[in-house]
């Protein structure tokens, strides 16, 4: 009798330890995963990371561009006005007081019809 209860202690001890060998086989697996996946998603936030830097500095040239294009169409009207009123003054002059004469109209309107 003694022979059988140390072959199913055997057997047993056997099982036992074969199940706690499964469950640390099991937690190195789901640690193993859990380190591929937490790789795999810091790779990907730099990737995108990346690709909104990349954006955002395609953006940033646009809009110097853009920029440096307004500032040369500035720059050339100012110079275009500033040679019109050297060489026409009186003209420049003339068309200075219409269009104040204008906005002052435009005005004079606006208020007078918050009155009623």
């Amino acid at each position: 009798m003694n022979r059988t209860t140390t072959t199913t202690n055997g057997h047993v001890e056997t099982a036992a330890e074969a199940v706690l060998q499964a469950g640390t086989d099991l937690q190195a697996a789901a640690v193993d995963s859990a380190r591929q996946v937490s790789d795999a998603a810091v790779k990907e936030a730099t990737r995108m990371s990346d690709l909104v830097s990349d954006w955002l500095q395609r953006q940033s040239q646009t809009a110097q561009g853009a920029a440096s294009a307004v500032r040369e169409r500035a720059t050339a009207a100012s110079e275009s006005t500033q040679r019109y009123v050297r060489d026409e003054p009186v003209k420049a002059v003339l068309i200075a007081a219409a269009a104040g004469a204008v906005i002052t109209g435009l005005l004079m309107l606006a208020t007078r019809g918050d009155r009623k």
